[in-house]
Protein backbone atom coordinates (compact mmCIF):
# COMPACT_ATOMS: atom_id res chain seq x y z
CA UNK A 1 0.00 0.00 0.00
CA UNK A 2 2.86 2.03 0.80
CA UNK A 3 4.20 1.85 -2.88
CA UNK A 4 0.86 2.76 -4.19
CA UNK A 5 0.26 6.10 -2.31
CA UNK A 6 3.93 7.31 -3.26
CA UNK A 7 3.37 6.27 -7.43
CA UNK A 8 0.16 8.13 -6.93
CA UNK A 9 2.12 11.23 -5.11
CA UNK A 10 4.51 11.39 -7.93
CA UNK A 11 2.68 11.30 -11.27
CA UNK A 12 0.15 14.44 -10.66
CA UNK A 13 -0.86 14.40 -14.23
CA UNK A 14 -2.81 10.49 -13.67
CA UNK A 15 -5.78 10.65 -12.53
CA UNK A 16 -5.59 9.17 -8.51
CA UNK A 17 -8.38 7.40 -8.53
CA UNK A 18 -7.81 6.03 -11.63
CA UNK A 19 -4.02 4.72 -10.92
CA UNK A 20 -5.78 3.21 -7.75
CA UNK A 21 -8.01 1.36 -9.75
CA UNK A 22 -5.73 0.27 -12.13
CA UNK A 23 -3.43 -1.19 -9.07
CA UNK A 24 -5.97 -3.14 -7.35
CA UNK A 25 -6.78 -4.76 -10.91
CA UNK A 26 -3.14 -5.59 -11.67
CA UNK A 27 -3.41 -7.40 -7.78
CA UNK A 28 -6.07 -9.24 -7.96
CA UNK A 29 -4.64 -10.58 -11.54
CA UNK A 30 -1.42 -11.71 -9.06
CA UNK A 31 -3.65 -13.34 -6.62
CA UNK A 32 -5.50 -15.25 -9.76
CA UNK A 33 -2.08 -16.53 -10.68
CA UNK A 34 -0.80 -17.62 -7.72
CA UNK A 35 -3.94 -18.96 -6.63
CA UNK A 36 -3.85 -21.25 -10.08
CA UNK A 37 0.21 -22.28 -8.91
CA UNK A 38 -0.86 -23.21 -5.78
CA UNK A 39 -3.50 -25.71 -6.90
CA UNK A 40 -1.07 -27.45 -9.40
CA UNK A 41 1.61 -27.99 -6.80
CA UNK A 42 -0.91 -28.93 -4.21
CA UNK A 43 -2.19 -31.33 -6.85
CA UNK A 44 1.45 -32.78 -7.73
CA UNK A 45 1.77 -33.30 -3.66
CA UNK A 46 -1.63 -35.25 -3.70
CA UNK A 47 0.10 -37.60 -6.34
CA UNK A 48 2.98 -38.54 -4.53
CA UNK A 49 1.21 -40.47 -1.87
CA UNK A 50 -0.32 -42.50 -4.58
CA UNK A 51 2.65 -44.97 -5.26
CA UNK A 52 2.47 -48.39 -4.05
CA UNK A 53 5.03 -49.00 -1.39
CA UNK A 54 6.45 -52.39 -0.81
CA UNK A 55 4.93 -54.00 2.81
CA UNK A 56 7.73 -56.30 4.91
CA UNK A 57 6.74 -59.17 4.02
CA UNK A 58 7.11 -58.54 0.03
CA UNK A 59 3.39 -57.86 -0.68
CA UNK A 60 2.28 -54.27 -2.43
CA UNK A 61 -0.15 -52.11 -0.84
CA UNK A 62 -1.43 -48.64 -1.69
CA UNK A 63 -0.65 -45.45 0.49
CA UNK A 64 -3.52 -43.33 -1.47
CA UNK A 65 -4.00 -40.02 0.13
CA UNK A 66 -7.14 -38.70 0.12
CA UNK A 67 -9.00 -35.28 0.94
CA UNK A 68 -8.54 -31.33 -0.63
CA UNK A 69 -5.28 -31.06 -2.23
CA UNK A 70 -3.42 -27.64 0.07
CA UNK A 71 -1.07 -25.48 -1.49
CA UNK A 72 1.39 -26.78 0.70
CA UNK A 73 3.49 -30.13 -0.93
CA UNK A 74 3.84 -32.58 1.40
CA UNK A 75 6.77 -34.15 2.44
CA UNK A 76 6.87 -37.74 1.34
CA UNK A 77 7.29 -40.91 4.13
CA UNK A 78 10.14 -42.81 3.67
CA UNK A 79 9.46 -46.38 3.02
CA UNK A 80 10.66 -48.49 6.64
CA UNK A 81 10.75 -52.56 6.32
CA UNK A 82 10.04 -54.61 9.15
CA UNK A 83 10.34 -58.32 10.38
CA UNK A 84 7.30 -58.75 12.63
CA UNK A 85 6.73 -62.05 15.05
CA UNK A 86 4.75 -62.96 17.14
CA UNK A 87 6.28 -62.71 20.99
CA UNK A 88 2.89 -63.95 22.80
CA UNK A 89 -0.74 -63.70 22.47
CA UNK A 90 -2.45 -64.11 25.52
CA UNK A 91 -5.68 -63.40 27.27
CA UNK A 92 -3.64 -61.85 30.56
CA UNK A 93 -1.13 -59.60 31.97
CA UNK A 94 0.60 -59.79 34.67
CA UNK A 95 1.25 -56.62 36.84
CA UNK A 96 1.80 -55.22 40.23
CA UNK A 97 -1.82 -55.19 42.28
CA UNK A 98 0.17 -53.53 45.23
CA UNK A 99 3.81 -52.65 45.76
CA UNK A 100 4.67 -55.91 46.68
CA UNK A 101 2.20 -58.12 45.26
CA UNK A 102 0.96 -59.34 42.14
CA UNK A 103 -2.41 -59.24 40.18
CA UNK A 104 -3.55 -59.55 36.36
CA UNK A 105 -5.43 -57.72 34.10
CA UNK A 106 -7.67 -59.64 32.03
CA UNK A 107 -9.46 -56.96 30.04
CA UNK A 108 -9.19 -57.98 26.51
CA UNK A 109 -6.50 -60.14 24.84
CA UNK A 110 -2.82 -58.91 24.60
CA UNK A 111 -0.79 -59.57 21.65
CA UNK A 112 2.87 -59.07 21.66
CA UNK A 113 5.13 -58.51 18.40
CA UNK A 114 8.96 -58.48 18.33
CA UNK A 115 10.14 -56.01 15.53
CA UNK A 116 12.60 -55.44 13.64
CA UNK A 117 13.94 -52.74 11.35
CA UNK A 118 15.58 -54.35 8.20
CA UNK A 119 15.68 -51.19 5.89
CA UNK A 120 14.56 -47.82 6.02
CA UNK A 121 13.77 -45.48 9.04
CA UNK A 122 12.44 -46.85 12.24
CA UNK A 123 9.25 -46.02 12.94
CA UNK A 124 7.87 -44.37 16.10
CA UNK A 125 6.38 -46.50 18.68
CA UNK A 126 3.62 -43.80 18.42
CA UNK A 127 3.37 -44.29 14.32
CA UNK A 128 2.82 -48.09 14.71
CA UNK A 129 -0.93 -49.07 14.50
CA UNK A 130 -2.93 -51.99 15.07
CA UNK A 131 -6.09 -52.70 13.00
CA UNK A 132 -8.46 -55.33 14.08
CA UNK A 133 -12.38 -55.28 13.42
CA UNK A 134 -12.37 -51.77 11.53
CA UNK A 135 -10.80 -50.32 14.97
CA UNK A 136 -6.81 -49.34 15.26
CA UNK A 137 -5.20 -49.48 18.50
CA UNK A 138 -2.17 -47.84 18.93
CA UNK A 139 0.69 -49.92 21.51
CA UNK A 140 0.08 -50.09 25.10
CA UNK A 141 1.27 -46.95 27.25
CA UNK A 142 2.32 -48.80 30.27
CA UNK A 143 5.26 -46.83 32.27
CA UNK A 144 6.30 -49.38 35.01
CA UNK A 145 5.20 -52.39 36.52
CA UNK A 146 2.34 -51.37 38.03
CA UNK A 147 1.04 -51.26 34.82
CA UNK A 148 2.81 -54.72 33.22
CA UNK A 149 5.16 -56.40 35.19
CA UNK A 150 7.18 -57.56 32.07
CA UNK A 151 8.80 -53.67 32.30
CA UNK A 152 10.11 -54.76 35.78
CA UNK A 153 13.11 -56.66 33.96
CA UNK A 154 12.74 -56.58 30.12
CA UNK A 155 11.90 -52.94 29.95
CA UNK A 156 15.53 -52.37 28.05
CA UNK A 157 13.84 -54.73 25.29
CA UNK A 158 10.58 -52.89 24.69
CA UNK A 159 10.69 -51.38 20.86
CA UNK A 160 11.42 -48.02 20.17
CA UNK A 161 13.06 -45.75 17.42
CA UNK A 162 16.33 -45.59 18.56
CA UNK A 163 17.49 -49.00 18.50
CA UNK A 164 14.90 -50.18 15.71
CA UNK A 165 13.99 -53.56 17.52
CA UNK A 166 11.85 -54.73 20.48
CA UNK A 167 8.38 -56.34 21.14
CA UNK A 168 5.21 -54.37 21.18
CA UNK A 169 2.35 -54.73 23.36
CA UNK A 170 -1.15 -54.03 21.76
CA UNK A 171 -4.42 -54.27 24.12
CA UNK A 172 -6.96 -55.50 21.48
CA UNK A 173 -10.69 -56.50 22.27
CA UNK A 174 -11.91 -60.19 22.77
CA UNK A 175 -12.47 -62.11 19.84
CA UNK A 176 -14.02 -60.94 17.08
CA UNK A 177 -15.57 -62.97 13.65
CA UNK A 178 -13.65 -60.90 11.24
CA UNK A 179 -10.48 -60.84 8.49
CA UNK A 180 -9.49 -57.18 9.09
CA UNK A 181 -6.43 -57.54 10.80
CA UNK A 182 -3.06 -56.16 10.62
CA UNK A 183 0.01 -53.99 11.43
CA UNK A 184 0.46 -50.42 9.64
CA UNK A 185 3.03 -48.29 10.36
CA UNK A 186 4.34 -45.58 7.83
CA UNK A 187 4.70 -46.83 4.13
CA UNK A 188 4.23 -50.32 5.81
CA UNK A 189 1.65 -52.81 6.54
CA UNK A 190 2.22 -56.94 7.97
CA UNK A 191 -0.85 -59.05 8.56
CA UNK A 192 -0.78 -62.30 10.51
CA UNK A 193 -0.44 -65.51 8.95
CA UNK A 194 -3.81 -67.42 9.46
CA UNK A 195 -3.24 -69.55 12.70
CA UNK A 196 -2.50 -66.29 14.51
CA UNK A 197 -5.52 -64.67 13.05
CA UNK A 198 -7.85 -67.83 13.82
CA UNK A 199 -6.53 -67.43 17.62
CA UNK A 200 -7.39 -63.92 17.41
CA UNK A 201 -10.89 -64.31 16.41
CA UNK A 202 -11.96 -67.87 18.51
CA UNK A 203 -13.25 -67.77 21.56
CA UNK A 204 -10.72 -68.16 24.20
CA UNK A 205 -10.35 -71.58 24.93
CA UNK A 206 -10.93 -72.90 28.63
CA UNK A 207 -7.92 -74.12 31.21
CA UNK A 208 -8.05 -76.73 33.64
CA UNK A 209 -5.86 -75.44 36.17
CA UNK A 210 -4.07 -77.63 39.26
CA UNK A 211 -1.77 -76.41 41.12
CA UNK A 212 0.33 -77.85 44.55
CA UNK A 213 2.51 -76.99 47.08
CA UNK A 214 4.07 -78.66 50.05
CA UNK A 215 1.75 -79.43 52.92
CA UNK A 216 4.38 -78.79 55.38
CA UNK A 217 8.26 -77.67 55.12
CA UNK A 218 10.87 -76.92 56.79
CA UNK A 219 13.38 -74.00 57.86
CA UNK A 220 15.56 -72.89 55.65
CA UNK A 221 14.50 -74.74 52.00
CA UNK A 222 12.86 -72.83 48.97
CA UNK A 223 9.48 -74.56 48.56
CA UNK A 224 8.77 -76.79 44.95
CA UNK A 225 5.56 -75.28 43.58
CA UNK A 226 3.89 -77.74 40.78
CA UNK A 227 1.75 -76.54 37.88
CA UNK A 228 -0.82 -78.89 35.60
CA UNK A 229 -2.53 -76.99 32.86
CA UNK A 230 -4.80 -78.62 30.43
CA UNK A 231 -5.94 -77.04 27.29
CA UNK A 232 -9.85 -77.94 27.03
CA UNK A 233 -9.63 -76.41 23.09
CA UNK A 234 -7.90 -77.01 20.01
CA UNK A 235 -6.58 -73.35 20.02
CA UNK A 236 -2.98 -72.69 21.37
CA UNK A 237 -3.39 -70.36 24.59
CA UNK A 238 -1.43 -68.95 27.45
CA UNK A 239 -1.77 -69.86 31.25
CA UNK A 240 -1.24 -66.61 32.82
CA UNK A 241 -1.27 -65.67 36.51
CA UNK A 242 0.47 -64.01 39.47
CA UNK A 243 1.55 -66.23 42.22
CA UNK A 244 2.04 -64.49 45.82
CA UNK A 245 3.10 -65.93 49.52
CA UNK A 246 2.85 -64.54 52.64
CA UNK A 247 4.65 -65.83 56.17
CA UNK A 248 7.70 -68.01 56.66
CA UNK A 249 9.50 -64.72 57.61
CA UNK A 250 7.80 -62.32 54.97
CA UNK A 251 4.30 -60.34 55.29
CA UNK A 252 3.79 -60.32 51.28
CA UNK A 253 5.56 -60.40 48.30
CA UNK A 254 5.50 -61.96 44.57
CA UNK A 255 6.89 -65.70 43.80
CA UNK A 256 6.74 -65.72 40.12
CA UNK A 257 5.04 -63.73 36.98
CA UNK A 258 3.31 -66.54 35.25
CA UNK A 259 2.90 -67.33 30.97
CA UNK A 260 3.48 -70.72 29.89
CA UNK A 261 2.25 -71.28 26.42
CA UNK A 262 -0.11 -74.30 26.36
CA UNK A 263 -0.98 -76.29 23.31
CA UNK A 264 -4.34 -77.18 22.13
CA UNK A 265 -5.94 -80.60 23.29
CA UNK A 266 -2.65 -80.83 25.43
CA UNK A 267 -1.50 -80.78 29.43
CA UNK A 268 1.80 -79.29 30.34
CA UNK A 269 3.08 -79.92 33.81
CA UNK A 270 6.28 -77.81 35.24
CA UNK A 271 7.29 -76.68 38.17
CA UNK A 272 8.75 -74.00 39.76
CA UNK A 273 11.06 -73.09 43.06
CA UNK A 274 9.94 -70.30 45.65
CA UNK A 275 13.82 -68.80 45.96
CA UNK A 276 12.16 -66.82 49.47
CA UNK A 277 13.69 -69.19 51.95
CA UNK A 278 11.10 -70.40 54.39
CA UNK A 279 12.24 -69.09 58.25
CA UNK A 280 10.67 -70.17 61.06
CA UNK A 281 8.06 -68.38 62.65
CA UNK A 282 9.16 -69.09 66.39
CA UNK A 283 8.86 -72.23 68.90
CA UNK A 284 5.59 -71.02 69.64
CA UNK A 285 4.03 -71.34 66.64
CA UNK A 286 5.67 -74.37 65.06
CA UNK A 287 4.16 -77.93 64.86
CA UNK A 288 1.16 -75.97 66.30
CA UNK A 289 -0.55 -77.88 63.11
CA UNK A 290 -1.52 -74.32 62.37
CA UNK A 291 -0.88 -73.64 58.98
CA UNK A 292 2.13 -70.74 58.96
CA UNK A 293 2.55 -69.92 55.25
CA UNK A 294 -0.15 -69.11 52.40
CA UNK A 295 0.59 -68.92 48.77
CA UNK A 296 -2.17 -66.88 46.76
CA UNK A 297 -2.45 -67.45 43.07
CA UNK A 298 -4.71 -65.29 40.40
CA UNK A 299 -5.47 -66.01 36.73
CA UNK A 300 -8.28 -64.88 34.74
CA UNK A 301 -11.79 -65.54 36.40
CA UNK A 302 -10.25 -67.10 39.23
CA UNK A 303 -8.02 -67.15 42.37
CA UNK A 304 -6.76 -69.51 45.03
CA UNK A 305 -5.43 -70.71 47.95
CA UNK A 306 -2.82 -72.90 49.06
CA UNK A 307 -1.90 -73.39 52.76
CA UNK A 308 1.12 -74.46 54.16
CA UNK A 309 3.10 -75.27 57.40
CA UNK A 310 5.86 -75.03 59.12
CA UNK A 311 8.02 -77.87 60.59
Amino acid sequence: MEQSLFMAQNFPTVSRKHLLKWLYHMRMRRRHLLALCGATVGGLAGCTGDSERPSSNGSEISNTQTGTPTQTPTEAVDSSHLSVELDALQPAIVKLATADSLGINDRGQFLFLELSVTTGEPPARSDLVFRFDGEEFGPSEARGARDLYRLYDDKEHRYDAETGNGWVLFNLPESRDTTDISLHWPGGEWQPDSTLQARLTAPEPTLTVEWSVPETVSAGIEPEITFTITNNSDQQTRFVAGLNRTGGGIDYAPVAAISRPIPGEETVEWSLTDTFEVRSPGDDETGDDEPDMTYRMLWPGEGREQQVRIT
